[in-house]
């Protein structure tokens, strides 16, 4: 049997605002440590719009897994936070690898720089960040970041983790010289039974990060040229009060009537509007995985997506919705064919497609990569 792994995963924050990266951090720990690693989990305590009320330095147990939090300065990036530094110290001489979530802030850009000083090997997933749409915002701010700081830290990764292979090919426009390696993500479904229905009615759901990359003006667009689709539902927290910028266009376009806004929702009432959407839309203009496509998906829902989401191909083989190349009547189409065939069409496909990537088999997959990593590709993985 092989010595268990010591590993340290890394992340600027694990608040569920921050979306798919901090959920998939979570469950990556808990799935190497349910494989019998030993996991701890060093990350800020920023949230959106604040901070996380948990105990700060000090370590809590999560199950399987050991969190550690430390203080940041402010919730906004780049989540400068000193206590981090002290912090990562005191672990980089007991761990085999760390595995980094991110790239352009402070507890991630720190902690590859840091680990490259102390010869620590470290695996990067850059989250999307290296996505040509992402690196558009803020891009002047991005370039001199990451020529100053991240190129080094993704080149001397051990490997640089990408989650599908359109987000290798995104990545490999940048030109590191690392290795890229498709090592898809896990995303456990979250049912509840029983659960209460939070909308009335039939609906269509975008349920995310309420920013621009995440093409809602096009889905507003798309709307407004199929006058029979069923209400939207918009769920999600705003940033930079970018909610009210879709109210306002809702309006113009004549659509106050058939769109709802609903705040970030967690537990059962966000497996309720899962399970209880005709289908779930994500029009993206990047994006380099798509966790709630899966979600969804796990729910029996259908799902449109956009030709620019990492996840579209597995959509497409599964038969698990529509995919689009993102124009407004491309999507306004895809969203009246979906509502117009029967409820059950697509169920089958969408539970192949959330079976595709639970946890069971692509943890075993990113365990296999950070044993030949480390060179130790013959051993057996751990008993549990």
């Amino acid at each position: 049997m092989a010595r268990p792994l010591r590993i340290l995963e890394v992340i600027s924050g694990v608040a569920p605002g921050f979306g798919g990266p901090s959920k998939v951090v979570r469950e990556t720990c808990a799935a190497l440590a349910n494989l019998g690693h030993h996991v701890e989990l060093l990350a800020t305590n920023a949230d959106t719009t604040g901070f996380l009320d948990r105990p700060i330095g000090e370590p809590l147990w999560e199950g399987t897994y050991q969190l550690f939090l430390t203080r940041a300065l402010a919730p906004r990036s780049p989540h400068w936070s000193p206590q981090f530094v002290s912090e990562l110290d005191k672990r980089i001489g007991n761990v085999d690898i760390v595995h980094v979530h991110g790239l352009f802030s402070f507890p991630t850009s720190f902690a590859m720089r840091h680990l490259r000083k102390h010869g620590v090997p470290y695996i990067v997933r850059p989250c999307g960040h290296l996505d040509h749409e992402a690196l558009r915002s803020r891009a002047t701010l991005k370039r001199l970041w990451f020529e100053g700081i991240d190129r080094a830290n993704i080149d001397n990764a051990v490997f640089i983790q990408a989650a599908t292979p359109l987000e290798e090919r995104e990545m490999r426009q940048v030109g590191p010289k690392a290795p890229v390696l498709v090592i898809p993500q896990g995303v456990d479904v979250e049912q509840v039974p029983g659960a209460a229905r939070v909308v009335e009615g039939e609906y269509l759901l975008f349920l995310g990060r309420l920013h621009p990359i995440k093409g809602l003006d096009l889905l507003l667009e798309a709307y407004a040229l199929a006058p029979s689709l069923p209400q939207l539902v918009i769920a999600g927290p705003s940033l930079d009060g970018y909610r009210e910028q879709l109210v306002a266009t809702s309006k113009r376009l004549g659509l106050e009537n058939k769109v709802r806004f609903i705040d970030d929702v967690q537990g059962p009432k966000k497996s309720a509007l899962l399970r209880d959407s005709r289908t779930l839309v994500l029009p993206s203009l990047s994006e380099n995985f798509g966790v709630v496509v899966v979600e969804a998906a796990g729910h029996g829902t259908p799902v449109v997506v956009a030709n620019t989401v990492g996840i579209a191909e597995f959509v497409e083989q599964d038969d698990a919705g529509l995919v689009f190349s993102r124009d407004g009547k491309q999507l306004s189409q895809a969203l009246l064919k979906v509502v117009n065939e029967p409820n059950d069409r697509w169920k089958g496909g969408s539970l192949r497609l959330a079976s595709r990537f639970h946890w069971s088999a692509t943890a075993l997959v990113l365990e296999s990569a950070m044993l030949k990593a480390l060179g130790r590709a013959h051993e057996s993985v751990p008993d549990s």
